[in-house]
């Protein structure tokens, strides 16, 4: 997704559909790409036509009465362009990313994480929703799974990083040993397959 931006004091990115992209002159624009490139370089998300606030407004009504019902909050955060989700347990930041306008959840870390994330500060969960509402639904779930299984104080700690040489190194091994795995399966099957259809074409000889 393409973003534009004027040379401003307010810093503020917007979709190339805003009606507030007609009012930059042309010399002052500024193009991003991606939303690592605005958060890099300092800049907000637009309050009127930030990619999540489309989904919003197409699922508020429902997301009302389930922020209701199971007594989550939401607000919309323009520094980050997020969906910001406050549950009983829990933290969450829900963004919209990629060509394909694809919805992504992050969770709040318990601990200074290792590894970059897109959201300093969170955690990306591998669940995919299509809707904001089926990532309520998760994170209700997830609440009572933690109400009645605490985080002990010596999980929250992080592992220790392993060195990413040796991570991709296992990563090959893996992968050439469940290649070597499937070639050997599928020969096996082939020649069971050969082995019955001979032992059909003996039986059919001694029977003539």
């Amino acid at each position: 997704m393409c973003y534009v931006c004027g040379r401003s004091r307010n810093k503020i990115a917007h979709t190339l559909s805003c009606r507030y992209v007609k009012m930059i002159p042309d010399k002052n624009r500024r193009y991003f790409y991606n939303r690592r490139e605005i958060t890099e370089s300092g800049y907000g998300y637009c309050k009127y036509c930030a990619p999540i606030l489309k989904f919003i407004k197409r699922e508020k009504k429902d997301l009302d009465n389930y922020s209701r019902a199971t007594g989550l909050s939401y607000s919309f955060d323009p520094a980050d362009g997020s969906l910001n989700v406050i549950s009983r347990t829990d933290t969450w930041k829900i963004i919209v990313n990629g060509r394909m306008s694809f919805i992504w959840l992050y969770h709040k870390n318990y601990f200074d994480a290792e590894e970059e994330s897109m959201i300093p500060g969170y955690h990306f969960q591998s669940v995919r929703k299509s809707t904001i509402l089926g990532y309520f639904e998760y994170i209700a779930r997830h609440d009572i799974f933690r109400e009645l299984n605490p985080l002990d104080e010596k999980k929250k700690r992080p592992k220790k990083a392993k060195n990413s040489w040796s991570v991709r190194k296992a990563q090959t091994r893996s992968r050439r040993k469940a290649d070597r795995l499937s070639k050997i399966r599928k020969f096996e099957k082939q020649l069971r397959k050969e082995r019955r259809n001979n032992y059909l074409d003996e039986t059919v000889g001694l029977a003539n």
